[in-house]
């Protein structure tokens, strides 16, 4: 209720004997005074003042036992100070003096960032902005003018928004506002500019084709060398939370022979995948290997394998383990084609 208002309270009680009816206001018995008015089934306060809030209590009570009912008070009115200076403090020379100002003014509890960076595209983000004060205000989120889906939780003197949303697009990029408002329209605001941050073009290596175009945070880009040519670095680049893109600027080099055409080169051994390979042919690489450790080949670098004594990729379902992976993998079907955009050349010459 609002300050000046009347307040009444009705009870109605039966019971043989009749019972007793007792009021009490936040804690303390009362008596009838001015503003106080009560009987055995009314209880009124004239002229409600900000420090009438509180709880009131009825007990009802006869031989055979007792009920309570309570009623919780909130009083809106305007700003005022709980503690404030007196009109005049004795200072003393040299020692400090602290003198404290309180209000119950609407402010804000606890607000988001002027600037959050969204760490990787489609990632969900939940932003938290509360305020408190008397009368209890309500929290509304905006971009530009329009309200913004919310989770609201609210306590007796506290009202916290969370800003959600879901996955986290380019377009969802813009500065949003916290509202706080109460019943008398009083505001308060702060904003926050919410962004995902944008890598750049990463540029493509000369002889080389790029595959995806996107540069946002959490994206990928994929590298592939032109026929006769070797890639030096890395052939996936992944755009960072920082702006920057992962690894180091690949390279196609050529290595074709002197004279010769690629098509010439293929197949023999001065192909490029025979000159340019890594050697995989420690133990646990054996197809009768159990080892422990949890290898996982996913971490290796795109690029030329070769596997040497006994030592290859599965061909059917193996256990847990084997040849030190956790999960066992193995081809299902025909080696990736040129179709799928996965490799510029396929090789089906076979050497045992």
């Amino acid at each position: 209720m609002r300050e000046g208002d009347k307040l009444s309270l009705h009870i109605s009680v039966s019971g043989n004997p009749a019972p007793k009816i007792t009021w009490s206001f936040q804690g303390r018995d009362l008596d009838n005074r001015s503003r106080f008015k009560f009987t055995a089934e009314l209880f009124e306060i004239s002229d409600v003042r900000f420090e009438d809030q509180g709880k009131i209590t009825c007990l009802v009570e006869n031989v055979f036992g007792s009920q309570v009912a309570h009623v919780k008070v909130l009083v809106f009115g305007t700003p005022r100070f709980p503690t404030s200076p007196p009109g005049q403090v004795i200072g003393f020379l040299g020692k400090a003096t602290k003198l404290q100002c309180d209000a119950y003014s609407l402010r804000f509890y606890s607000t988001p960032p002027a600037s959050i960076s969204v760490s990787s595209i489609r990632e969900s983000l939940r932003v938290s902005c509360a305020a408190k004060g008397s009368p209890l205000p309500t929290v509304t989120w905006y971009r530009n003018t329009v309200s913004m889906h919310v989770i609201n939780k609210v306590t007796e003197d506290l009202f916290t928004s969370e800003l959600v949303i879901g996955e986290f697009q380019p377009a969802d990029q813009a500065t949003y506002r916290c509202v706080a408002r109460n019943v008398y329209n009083d505001t308060v605001e702060t904003s926050s500019r919410i962004f995902l941050p944008n890598c750049g073009n990463p540029g493509k290596p000369e002889n080389s084709v790029i595959i995806n175009s996107n540069h946002w945070a959490g994206e990928y880009v994929r590298f592939l060398c032109h026929p006769g040519y070797t890639m030096r670095g890395p052939a996936v680049r992944r755009c960072l939370p920082s702006g920057n893109w992962s690894g180091t600027t690949m390279q196609c080099t050529n290595v074709l022979q002197a004279g010769k055409t690629f098509e010439e080169q293929a197949g023999t051994d001065e192909s490029p995948e025979c000159v340019n390979h890594t050697v995989i042919d420690d133990y646990t690489r054996q197809v009768n290997y159990k080892g422990f450790n949890n290898r996982c080949d996913n971490k290796l670098a795109e690029g030329w394998y070769r596997f040497t004594n006994g030592k290859h990729l599965n061909n059917k379902c193996k256990g847990s383990f084997y040849c030190d992976t956790y999960t066992p993998g193995w081809l299902t079907r025909a080696h990736p084609s040129v179709g799928e955009g996965r490799v510029i050349r396929q090789d089906v010459k076979l050497v045992l």
